[in-house]
């Protein structure tokens, strides 16, 4: 789980975050919510690529925690438990 910082006025985010390919109908992320420990699909408006990150145009705000691994083996509503790197793991 990623917690989304505001740089620049500009979201990035990780490439893998997304579900869909850049350039699909309706990209979107999971977003993490704490209070429940679920995760929901929000659908996101993607802008330019930079290196391993993507800018996100609309659809997110700062502080919003987005998933960044697994993405393709969730579901709506599906109960996770955020993991933090740690050390480089």
């Amino acid at each position: 789980i990623n917690r989304l910082n505001d740089q620049q006025g500009k979201i990035q985010i990780p490439i893998e975050a997304v579900v869909g390919k850049p350039g699909a109908a309706q990209p979107s992320v999971w977003v993490y919510d704490p209070a429940t420990q679920q995760v929901a699909p929000r659908v996101i408006k993607l802008g330019d690529m930079q290196k391993d990150s993507i800018i996100v145009v609309e659809g997110l705000r700062p502080g919003d925690q987005i998933v960044a691994a697994g993405v393709h083996s969730l579901t709506a509503d599906m109960k996770v438990r955020p993991w933090q790197r740690e050390r480089g793991i």
